[in-house]
């Protein structure tokens, strides 16, 4: 058995590599359902933590379950994802996630994921919020005996 023993791994301009770790893990389980048909954000998911240092990074993955009643553009819907009160992610159009076919209805679960560096070691609230496109309708954690999941990790440095 061969071991490697070194104090620092360095790159050929002089420069180390990046070292980092996972400082916290959370989780957000959400099975109650919730029926939205109206293309105002409605929230979802939220966690409250505090970040270990101002020079943390966030990844936060969800995994959203949706029932779609309608076909074509009726069943599309959006995700936006805030920090506080500041949106961190946005789409562009409110019909981001789709399950556009020729059924009428069907289930969805896509993930969806992003990072996010505060820059803070204050308090924050993510939050996750849901709207639908042209008022479609779509029922989330449909029959309350399925569930969405937010989990969001925090890396240092």
């Amino acid at each position: 058995m061969s071991i490697i023993q070194v104090d620092t791994l360095q790159k050929r301009d002089g420069s180390t590599f990046p070292v980092g770790k996972i400082l916290n893990a959370y989780n957000v389980g959400y099975s109650t359902q919730l029926a939205i048909t109206s293309t105002a954000y409605t929230d979802f998911l939220s966690k409250t933590l505090t970040p270990v240092s101002s020079s943390s990074t966030f990844i936060i993955q969800c995994s959203i379950h949706a029932w779609n009643q309608d076909s074509g553009q009726n069943s599309t819907w959006g995700i936006r994802c805030l920090r506080d009160s500041t949106a961190v992610y946005q789409p562009s159009v409110l019909y981001e996630i789709s399950s556009e076919n020729a059924v009428t209805s069907g289930h969805v679960r896509p993930a969806w994921s992003l990072s996010d560096s505060p820059s803070s070691s204050s308090q924050i609230v993510y939050k996750i919020q849901l709207s639908t496109f042209n008022n479609a309708d779509v029922t989330f954690n449909r029959g309350s005996y399925f569930r969405s999941d937010m989990t969001i990790f925090e890396v240092g440095a």
